[in-house]
């Protein structure tokens, strides 16, 4: 019988989803077999290895519906089966990452709260659970989880955290306005989630509803989630309303896209506030004409900016931020070579002394006939010595000789990933300055130009390489 304490409403939520999930078929909970295994048919002693079983097993996968590539979920309770060995690694591997709360919902009687085999069943599986998604917008078939279920749940549970090792939670919310049961499920699962990612929809008209309760939503969020290390933001809202963000004592990842809205001095400011930040990724729009007080971000390690449009040099060059290790910019609009050239030379200046990771896609609006010299282009970089990873994608025909990749080999010592896109040119790299640029970079595991000459062409021994 359900608890008199619950009011009409919660009652009739617990009775309908109860139906709803009477009517469907297929078990989610799996018993292993107790036979005895003859000593010829015992596993190999590598696969009685729970961490290599979990590596094998995490790459039982499948394309998915939507293109994606995802668990295998059938496989992977067939593995549990197979014996006691791959019981638990491969439950572990079916529960870690959740789509909905459906699975967990149906151990329980939704009837009879006071079944202990039911609850000990629960535990079993609610224990194993890492990452979990919450909606409160329809998908499908789907049936929508009435947040006072859960809130019953934690009840019956003495208070406890339904998913004790729950790290990540995907919210897709209809708007901000509906913090108040997003926050009630949070807490119910578990108070200490690290990572959180939060979808709005792009509809305008929910984008005005977005705009008056983000703020607040960001208030409540840190104060009843003060351990998450780790937020994405989607949706299209006023970048002003991410001040609340500064209050996130232990968030150390930031991911913000807010569609076409402009990104402002203001809100940079704000995001320099959170103490502990160490990775920033920016999706939205910057005007090429506004003006950015410099603003240090003194503990950020990785930077990405992902935006079509020509302000990107602003930014990087309001920013402070000396201990850079990785830089991605998806799309560095140029108007020419020069304002290019201009483009790197203020990156080297500024970041030189940390950056290890490059990341540039490259848009040149004037394009000549000709190609490009790539070394003219990127010259600027050959003075960071420690570089690591370097990633270069031009709109362009790249030029690059023989002696233009010594050169590069000479100045990147350290390099270990090379990889440079472009359109093809008459001049190219033969297999001889291949040859020396893997002598020049031992730790080099990962090439890629854009040509070859097909043919080897002798260097001469007075290239400086």
């Amino acid at each position: 019988m359900l608890p008199a304490r619950y009011d009409s409403s919660t009652r009739s939520a617990i009775r309908s989803f109860a139906a709803a999930q009477r009517s469907t078929s297929g078990k989610h909970h799996i018993t292993t077999s107790t036979a005895r295994v003859p000593r010829s048919r015992q596993l190999h002693q590598a696969l009685q290895i729970y961490d290599i079983l979990c590596l094998v097993l995490e790459n039982v996968t499948l394309i998915k519906r939507d293109g994606t590539r995802g668990a295998d979920r059938s496989s992977l309770a067939r593995a549990a089966r197979v014996c006691k060995a791959f019981s638990e690694p491969a439950l572990d591997v079916l529960w870690r990452v959740m789509d909905d709360f459906i699975p967990l919902v149906k151990l329980v009687v939704l009837d009879d709260f006071q079944n202990v085999a039911c609850w000990e069943r629960f535990h079993i599986y609610a224990r194993r659970v890492r990452e979990i998604c919450y909606s409160d917008i329809p998908a499908g078939f789907r049936i929508m989880m009435d947040p006072a279920i859960l809130v019953t749940l934690s009840h019956c549970n003495h208070g406890l955290p339904l998913l004790p090792s729950l790290q990540t939670l995907h919210w897709t919310g209809a708007s901000p306005h509906q913090y108040d049961s997003f926050l009630t499920v949070a807490t119910t699962l578990n108070c200490q989630v690290t990572e959180l990612c939060v979808r709005f929809p792009t509809e305008e008209r929910q984008a005005q509803v977005s705009k008056s309760y983000l703020d607040t939503f960001l208030e409540r969020l840190f104060a009843q989630l003060p351990g998450l290390q780790s937020l994405q933001v989607h949706g299209p809202f006023d970048s002003s309303l991410l001040a609340p963000i500064a209050n996130g004592d232990k968030l150390r990842i930031l991911h913000v896209e807010t569609g076409p809205r402009i990104l402002c001095s203001a809100t940079l400011h704000s995001l320099s506030q959170v103490a502990n930040l160490s990775e920033l990724k920016i999706e939205l729009q910057i005007n090429p004409d506004s003006r950015f007080r410099v603003t240090e971000f003194p503990v950020l390690r990785k930077l990405t900016l992902v935006t079509t449009c020509r302000g990107i040099p602003r930014i990087l060059g309001a920013l402070s931020a000396p201990k850079l290790a990785s830089l991605v910019v998806t799309r560095l609009i140029c108007d020419h070579g020069e304002n290019l050239q201009d483009a790197i030379s203020m990156i080297c200046s500024k970041f030189g002394q940390s950056l290890r990771t490059i990341r540039l896609v490259i848009s040149l609006i004037s394009q000549t006939d000709g190609a490009c010299s790539l070394i003219s282009i990127i010259r600027p970089l050959l003075g960071i010595r420690g570089l690591k990873t370097l990633f270069l994608q031009i709109s362009v025909r790249i030029a690059l000789s023989n002696t233009e990749l010594c050169a590069m080999a000479i100045a990147w010592p350290e390099i270990e990933e090379l990889s440079i896109y472009g359109l093809r040119s008459a001049v190219n790299p033969s297999i001889d300055a291949l040859a020396h640029l893997a002598g020049q970079c031992p730790r080099l595991r990962s090439l890629i130009l854009p040509y070859l000459t097909s043919h080897p062409i002798s260097m001469p021994p007075q290239v400086a390489c």
